[in-house]
């Protein structure tokens, strides 16, 4: 266990508002403690930093369990969150029981459903939002988490939870659960005025939590705190044994690092930083789930450390990371070769493959250089072409012709096409990447296959394409007639005087000698 947590359980359980949940909301025991453990945390992180406020302008919902009864009441139950009556809302019968498992809903397509979400979200972007752990789905072996690949394994990698963050515009707070290596049920939401805990009760909870906070933390963690300081420490091979502790880790990262308790992270431009004199659930929590949402690698995460290295808390004033990211990228092969700048070029690329370390750095670039693109990533696409999945789990049809409908308005009207885990749609694709034109009238077209079905679809000369991957991924290429039409060379981290920024990011590019329509 992460965090241990059963007489917090146990009181929380028995308090009124507990009973009161359980008996107006048919929602099971250990969703309620889950729930009100989140009010809980939430609460206490308010209390101890009561004058700072956190900005959010998305709200994802993740919503994965067994049981549909189960989550059509906890999703009901974060509406009430927001004091409005559901009635009000115009909120349709969501058939929440026939979701295969789980549904990520971006705030489009919240809005779709909730015909007055804009409502819901208005008045609520002080807050904060943390993940309620839905402990009642355990059951590995339902046929509806095999279907949708949804296993304990593959949620707990980043690539899993970073689709969750990509639907953020701004980095969103995570709280993690007491099962931190069984992240496989979490719903988010927004918590907001409801009955809590009073202040001296609040006051014995919180040292208990605090005092309850591991200073040994089980080779899971290690495992993950390993894995999240790669781009640091990727020189240094760190063996993770089951007798390995946080002072020993801290010894080998000393020459590369501020020290493992010496955290900084950026939430909205305010920096944060905890020193090892204030090392607290809170601390390690918000540390791991932005490094997540923000990626700070290398000689970034270095300089910013220099400033303000204090014991305690301190809040730093604006901090322009944008600047600092494209100051230490700006001596890139592409502008040795032109005078072009490196991001001007990202804009006007035909074809743009990313290779990322991490979601957030995606983020970073696309919402100040392709903010009016269509983003093709959510689930119903991609499980098209995983053929592991069973035909019946394919969306229906009219879900098809909406994602073929976005992917054909893209290339004939002149948008920019944004792809993540394009390996799975490449044959989709195929004669698209590969450049497969005919000509007709003085236009170019291409035919897209889809199943038994081919499309043929007129290119704008102004259409975009950018493909992304996460880096983990990115030498794991089984298309290797797709990297044969990129330029051999690539833009990297390591031409600036930092080789950590090396893991930061990659672009390959597509050769100048493409036969794509020119633009008039």
């Amino acid at each position: 266990m992460f965090f241990n947590f059963s007489r917090i359980f146990n009181w929380l359980i028995s308090s009124k508002i507990a009973q009161k949940l359980i008996k107006e909301n048919e929602i099971s025991t250990q969703i309620t403690s889950s729930i009100l453990l989140s009010l809980f945390i939430v609460y206490v992180f308010k209390k101890c930093f009561i004058n700072i406020h956190f900005i959010f302008t998305r709200i994802p919902l993740f919503i994965i369990g067994n049981s549909g009864t189960s989550k059509s009441t906890s999703l009901k139950f974060i509406l009430k969150l927001f004091n409005e009556n559901e009635n009000e809302l115009n909120l349709p019968n969501l058939q929440i029981n026939k979701i295969e498992c789980s549904q990520i809903l971006s705030p489009i397509q919240l809005h779709n459903q909730f015909n007055n979400s804009e409502k819901l979200f208005q008045n609520y972007k002080k807050e904060i939002i943390p993940i309620i752990i839905l402990k009642e789905f355990t059951n590995l072996k339902d046929k509806t988490l095999m279907t949708l690949n949804l296993e304990i394994e593959k949620i707990q990698k980043d690539i899993q939870l970073t689709k969750l963050e990509s639907f953020l515009t701004k980095p969103s707070l995570i709280l993690f659960s007491n099962q931190f290596s069984k992240m496989n049920y979490i719903s988010t939401g927004i918590i907001l005025n409801n009955e809590l805990p009073n202040e001296t009760e609040l006051e014995s909870i919180t040292k208990e939590i605090l005092n309850s906070f591991p200073r040994e933390s089980p080779e899971y963690y290690f495992k993950y705190f390993v894995k999240i300081f790669n781009g640091i420490c990727q020189n240094q091979k760190i063996l993770i044994s089951k007798q390995t502790n946080l002072i020993k880790i801290q010894e080998k990262l000393n020459k590369n690092f501020y020290g493992i308790y010496d955290y900084y992270f950026f939430l909205n431009n305010i920096g944060f930083y905890f020193s090892k004199n204030n090392y607290s659930i809170f601390s390690d929590i918000l540390f791991n789930s932005l490094y997540r949402n923000f990626g700070i690698r290398g000689k970034i995460l270095k300089e910013v450390l220099k400033l303000n290295q204090i014991d305690g808390f301190e809040i730093i004033p604006k901090f322009d990371l944008e600047k600092l990211i494209t100051e230490n990228l700006y001596k890139t092969k592409l502008q040795e070769e032109s005078d072009q700048s490196y991001f001007e070029f990202m804009k006007t690329s035909r074809y743009l493959m990313l290779i990322i370390s991490h979601i957030s750095i995606f983020s970073i670039i696309y919402q100040k250089y392709f903010p009016d693109s269509i983003v093709i990533f959510d689930k119903d696409l991609l499980l098209l072409f995983d053929k592991s999945l069973n035909i019946s789990t394919i969306p229906k049809e009219e879900k098809i012709k909406e994602k073929l409908f976005n992917i054909e308005y893209c290339i004939s009207e002149g948008k920019i096409l944004v792809i993540f885990d394009y390996q799975k749609i490449y044959p989709f694709l195929n004669n698209l990447l590969n450049q497969d034109f005919d000509e007709e009238n003085g236009k170019f077209y291409t035919k897209i296959q889809f199943y038994n079905e081919e499309r043929k679809v007129f290119i704008n000369p102004k259409f975009r394409l950018v493909l992304v991957t996460i880096k983990e991924n990115d030498y794991e290429f089984k298309e290797q007639n797709l990297l044969n039409h990129f330029e051999k060379h690539f833009i990297d981290g390591s031409t600036t005087s930092s080789s950590s920024l090396n893991s930061f990011f990659i672009l390959f590019l597509l050769s100048k000698k493409s036969k794509f329509p020119q633009e008039n």
